[in-house]
């Protein structure tokens, strides 16, 4: 079932939200790299085990680099071993890519190869973990405007081939109104 969450951009922003609004179920936090271990995740996310709150960590590897970078995949392993085994983590690669391909920055190609690898180390992760992994990967989009006929993205082919949605557990939406009446 849905979990009532959300972002902020700093942990003392966190606080002021929650001390006024109360406890989340879930919480999304956002980095651009891959940091050593849960315990040192950007914006605090390590916190989320504790107070027994899911996890939703969006990262922003180069998509151009990332599906073939043994590097990063090493990092992201390390860190995805780090997540405490039962915890509710959902990995999403790139969020909100829509801009960032139309600008020319990547391809959708290129960002659904590095969804998909990113898939398959959760997937390898939660495997070694075993049948009490909570590791999830999701992808996150801009919403109903991604599919809006008045979107210039609602023409992109957002087809995924077998194994890419394989490597897709959650699906995100982040719900702008674009429009009057949305």
């Amino acid at each position: 079932k849905p979990l009532m969450g959300a972002s902020t951009s700093s942990n003392s922003t966190w606080t002021t939200l929650t001390n006024a609004v109360g406890a989340f179920q879930a919480r999304r936090t956002y980095g651009s790299t891959i940091p050593a271990s849960f315990a040192a995740s950007q914006a605090g996310s390590a916190g989320d085990a504790a107070a027994g709150r899911a996890s939703y960590w969006s990262f922003k590897p180069n998509q151009t680099t990332f599906a073939a970078d043994t590097a990063q995949h090493n990092a992201l392993r390390t860190f995805l071993r780090s997540v405490p085994v039962g915890h509710r983590f959902v990995l999403i690669n790139y969020h909100e890519p829509e801009d960032n391909i139309a600008a020319g920055t990547f391809t959708l190609a290129q960002w659904k190869a590095c969804v998909q690898k990113a898939g398959e180390l959760v997937d390898e992760i939660r495997a070694e973990q075993g049948a009490n992994s909570k590791l999830r990967a999701g992808i996150c989009l801009m919403g109903p405007w991604t599919f809006d006929s008045r979107s210039a993205y609602d023409t992109w082919d957002w087809t995924f081939t077998p194994a890419q949605l394989a490597a897709i557990d959650v699906v995100c939406i982040d719900p702008y109104r674009w429009n009057p009446g949305d």
